[in-house]
């Protein structure tokens, strides 16, 4: 099921300019060499504060070992603390719950809890607790800009609105440039962390950029230090003129202060590369100036060449390379791919390099909507596997790294139509694919249940039948698929599930006549969803015709059906509500069925392009139905309706009208042309934005008919 149609010369590649082979040093700085600067700078800058806050006190060695284990997790990834996750997010939430209000342990508290378990709110109270003193003074600047980064992070990431925290985050800047915490031993990892929060502040003004320029130029830091902030901030002073539209939205004016502001950018950035060489954030933050003005090939590669010479596994470099030479600035899928195949070559397993090839073919992925057409192209397959084969080889010392390797192994090598080695892949590793594992697949709309039924069916382990079934459905062959489906006799089959995947097969090749005859037709719903695309979220089919959604604070997660919507669908069903006490007060939140879903591309990332009948619950007053296009707040026409035991729904799309029924609460028609989707066709689908932890929602006798011409 191909969301858009890869181009067949999808790479004229051997010998585009930029594309050379990457230098891979023999020793040289890398990122845990950075980890270990920050954990000195924050033992001798934070955690002292911390520790005479908690001395004495009951919960004192429960604070001292969440923060331990926060900040390793903080400075050095998931890896050392998913060994133990379980064990770790327990004993944060067991700290929220003292009377802790040391804020570094509360921080970190809500750290663990988002970074192991993906759960904002569980973490929330930790956060609350910090964000108390996030304007005294008394607390190292530093911690304070940490806290209030992390108030952001949430808000964005919960779809929230941010109020001023961004302009209030300027005068926290400021105060932490001035910080003698950052003594010239520690400036490195005050010009990363700069760099990081800058990146969370969308939503400055000029006035605010100007107040940082001023204050950088004032401080006390090295002449190396102020260069890399400086060109920083007038790369995001140029982006705030410029304006996030086409090229051929932005005014005359617009583009005159974007390149000014660009090329003192580049002054500052290339003084710092002269002064530091040695150092990777200046030539690395060069490539998004390159790419607003050149945007050529061998240039981004100089800088790119220069950053990773400084520190080779310095991920900035790569991401950045990777996105400046898309289509949209003026590169081609050739030249990512490419790119991505010189990261893997590097073979330098022990660190995130060759882990790029994946993220650029993630970034091609997100361009074109088909993962299988990117990894099995003639020209990067072989590249994938070699790739695949050789995570597989590495001997990773460190369990929680290694099961992620092993579960890129079956990624990569599943969709690069390899099974034996994706089962291999799927073999080493427990019973779930862990947490960053399955991000990869959400942000190319998939998910395991999919690869690990694909993979076995694929490989042959129900039978040659449903092998060869299961290589007609990925080359999307009907005629083919029809063919082998009246030979299978499900008698035959070996198991359950096998008899599942055959039947959730047939019904998505048989739906599509069936709608053409009229009436309502059930949707296709079986153990496992494998015929389904999914941005994220936990549902399964927990009853014959049921699915359960169980919320997780996520943004959007959604569950798209094999069912093309254009102009014309209806579908319908029940649905109910398990609220319990704990998240009886949040509120902002919203489910319903989605029509013409389609990913598209915003940034580096997906978000989900579609017409909604969403039920809403707000902070106060009674649910209200809403017809919605893809944001959750732009929205057409709302009623407030009753939540019941069971409720019942329908949403009705023809031509550009749309209307949504919620227990016999009619939303009227509302025309859908203002809502401005960026697609005419997709699929049919449900989305929960901001479910909230613990709720489950249920989804049952889901039906779908065309409403009006035939599709």
């Amino acid at each position: 099921m191909a969301l858009a149609l890869m181009s067949g010369a999808l790479l004229h590649a051997a010998d585009l300019p930029g594309t050379s082979g990457i230098l891979v040093p023999e020793n040289g700085p890398l990122e845990k060499d950075h980890a270990a600067l920050r954990m000195s700078w924050a033992e001798k800058h934070l955690l002292p504060e911390a520790e005479k806050s908690w001395q004495g006190k009951p919960w004192a060695e429960q604070a001292k070992a969440v923060t331990q284990k926060g900040l390793a997790l903080w400075f050095n990834g998931p890896s050392e603390a998913e060994k133990d996750a379980d064990k770790t997010a327990a004993a944060a939430r067991e700290l929220v719950r003292t009377e802790c209000e040391e804020p570094l342990a509360c921080l970190m508290a809500h750290k663990i809890l988002w970074q192991l378990k993906q759960d904002w709110w569980g973490g929330a109270r930790g956060l609350n607790k910090a964000f108390k003193i996030v304007n005294d003074e008394k607390v190292p600047a530093a911690l304070r800009v940490w806290i209030e980064d992390q108030q952001i992070d949430r808000l964005k990431t919960t779809n929230w609105r941010y109020n001023d925290y961004h302009k209030k985050q300027v005068d926290r800047l400021v105060q932490a440039l001035n910080s003698a915490s950052y003594a010239p031993e520690f400036e490195p990892v005050l010009v990363r962390d700069f760099l990081d929060w800058m990146e969370n502040l969308t939503e400055l003004e000029a006035v605010h950029f100007e107040k940082l320029e001023k204050a950088i130029r004032e401080s006390p830091l090295s002449e190396w230090t102020r260069a890399c902030l400086l060109g920083d901030v007038h790369v995001h002073w140029a982006w705030f003129i410029r304006g996030s539209g086409y090229a051929n939205e932005v005014n005359e004016d617009a583009r005159k202060g974007f390149r000014a502001h660009l090329k003192e950018a580049e002054e500052h950035l290339k003084k710092a590369h002269e002064l530091r060489p040695e150092r990777p954030e200046a030539a690395g933050r060069m490539l998004q100036v390159v790419m607003g003005t050149t945007g050529r090939a061998d240039e981004l590669r100089v800088w790119f060449d220069r950053s990773i010479a400084a520190q080779f596994d310095y991920r900035n470099a790569y991401t950045g390379l990777i996105y400046a030479s898309t289509k949209r600035w003026g590169g081609s899928d050739g030249l990512v791919l490419t790119l991505g195949k010189r990261f893997a070559e590097t073979k330098r397993y022990d660190t995130d390099v060759p882990e790029q090839f994946l993220q650029a073919c993630k970034q091609i992925v997100i361009e074109n909507g088909n993962p299988r057409a990117v990894f099995s192209h003639p020209l990067v397959r072989e590249s994938a596997l070699v790739f695949a084969r050789g995570l597989q080889a590495h001997q990773e010392t460190n369990p929680a790294r290694a099961a992620r390797l092993q579960g890129l192994v079956a990624v990569v090598a599943w969709l690069a139509g390899d099974d034996e080695l994706a089962q291999r892949g799927v073999s080493a590793l427990d019973r779930e694919f862990p947490a960053s594992v399955t991000r990869d697949l959400n942000e190319m709309l998939l998910h395991p249940s999919m690869l690990r039924t694909s993979v076995f069916a694929g490989k042959g382990g129900w039978g040659e039948g449903l092998r060869q079934l299961e290589h007609k459905y990925r080359e999307r062959d009907v005629e083919a698929m029809k063919a082998t489906l009246a030979k299978l006799k499900l008698e035959s089959l070996p198991t359950e599930n096998a008899r599942n995947y055959v039947e959730l097969i047939r019904a998505e090749v048989e739906l599509p006549e069936k709608l053409k005859e009229g009436g309502w037709q059930p949707l296709p719903i079986y153990p496992g969803l494998s015929t389904c695309r999914s941005s994220g979220g936990s549902w399964r089919v927990t009853a014959p015709g049921e699915i359960t959604l169980t919320g997780s604070d996520a943004g959007f997660v959604d569950l798209a059906f094999p069912i093309w919507v254009d102009k014309a669908l209806e579908i319908r069903g029940e649905v109910t509500y398990e609220l319990n006490a704990q998240t009886q007060w949040f509120a902002h939140w919203s489910f319903g069925p989605s029509l013409r879903w389609s990913p598209v591309r915003s940034g580096i990332l997906q978000i989900p392009d579609a017409l909604r009948g969403l039920t809403y619950h707000p902070k106060k007053g009674d649910p209200e139905a809403r017809v919605t296009g893809p944001w959750n707040g732009q929205f057409k026409g709302k009623a407030a309706v009753q939540l019941k035991p069971v409720n019942t729904f329908q949403a009705s799309l023809s031509g550009n009208e749309m209307s949504f029924t919620f227990n016999d609460r009619v939303m009227p028609p509302q025309d859908i042309e203002s809502f401005g989707l960026r697609n005419s066709r997709g699929l049919a689908a449900f989305t929960g934005i901001n479910v909230p932890t613990g709720v489950k929602i249920r989804i049952s006798k889901l039906e779908v008919r065309t409403a009006g011409p035939a599709l």
